[in-house]
């Protein structure tokens, strides 16, 4: 081959090589290229060149695009409770991507929830009863406090005269235990004291009443011949000499019943005994024992003592009889005769 032919073939070659560097050149041009000038985007491809207005199209937040298809690069600011949709350049509310989110970020996913919510897996979740949600998390309620209904974002304090031991425990104290707020469990009453259903505290027995044993739903009154006085009593007392007692508190003398008179029966004050000088007659009072020659009373109309000229016999007075004492000096002592 002369040298004229050699740098033809060369040329040739070096054309060929050309074209193919050109080919491969043109399918590897990126898509998009960066902004040149003003609000130009000079975009080519392997099948076209077009120049497209960004800021136009998308806002003059869009500072790349593609075409008129999408936004690339977009620097909007989006306010809470919304996010940045690139390829529009346009703010989205959360609650497109979940009903219930109230923060989100780029790409649609959702970063926190609505109060009573928690979020799993970027979702969104009902607060279950028993719980309470920030948005984010679900934290079971604790002892002293409950949660009965679902979507929830607090506990609620227990109430007094209820148990809540933790989660929806909601539980009412039964007659004769109680509870103060905030309690996990259900306290019992001691003896002496009482509570109905759904009690904060134990009530101690009323005056005249009493009850023997914890855990009671209400107190004993004290039966007749029986008393008691102040609060909180486990027993009663008896009524003792001299008085009669007709339940509960009541308490009072035999005298006050019946005039003079000093001993009753305990349970309804009748009569038994009168005072000294008097007796106790068919209707259970006391009347006096009756003008006579006694002068003093041992008890009742018992004579001790008896007028001059008179002795004592079996509890009377009686003559001292016929003889020849003309005076006494007392009872039947004679001083002349």
């Amino acid at each position: 081959m002369n040298s004229k032919n050699k740098w033809a073939f060369s040329l040739v070659e070096m054309m060929v090589a050309l074209i193919a560097i050109a080919c491969i050149a043109a399918s590897v041009t990126p898509i998009v290229t960066k902004k040149i000038t003003g609000r130009k985007l000079n975009l080519s491809t392997n099948l076209v060149n077009l120049t497209i207005d960004c800021e136009e199209k998308f806002g003059p937040e869009c500072k790349l695009c593609e075409k008129t298809k999408r936004c690339l690069v977009c620097n909007k600011l989006c306010s809470a409770g919304t996010y940045t949709e690139t390829e529009t350049c346009k703010c989205i509310a959360c609650t497109t991507i979940d009903t219930n989110c109230k923060l989100c970020q780029r790409g649609a996913q959702c970063t926190q929830c609505q109060p009573g919510y928690y979020l799993e897996n970027n979702t969104c979740k009902i607060c279950p009863r028993g719980y309470k949600c920030d948005g984010l998390t679900k934290t079971y309620c604790s002892a002293g406090t409950y949660q009965t209904n679902e979507g929830k974002n607090s506990c609620i304090n227990c109430e007094a005269g209820y148990k809540c031991s933790g989660g929806y425990d909601h539980t009412g104290c039964s007659a004769g235990y109680y509870s103060e707020a905030n309690a996990s469990s259900c306290s019992i009453c001691l003896k002496g004291t009482y509570s109905p259903n759904l009690a904060g505290e134990c009530t101690k027995c009323w005056a005249g009443s009493y009850n023997t044993a914890n855990g009671q739903s209400t107190c004993t009154n004290c039966s007749a011949g029986q008393y008691n006085t102040g609060q909180g009593n486990t027993g009663c007392n008896p009524c003792g000499n001299g008085y009669y007692c007709l339940g509960g508190s009541h308490r009072a003398t035999c005298a006050s019943k019946t005039s003079n008179c000093v001993s009753c029966n305990a349970t309804n004050g009748t009569c038994t005994g009168c005072a000294t000088g008097y007796k106790l007659n068919a209707s259970a009072q006391c009347v006096g024992c009756g003008v006579g020659q006694c002068m003093g009373y041992s008890s009742g109309c018992t004579c001790s003592s008896c007028s001059k000229g008179y002795k004592v016999s079996n509890g009377s007075c009686v003559s001292c009889g016929v003889g020849q004492c003309m005076g006494y000096s007392s009872g039947c002592t004679c001083s002349s005769c």
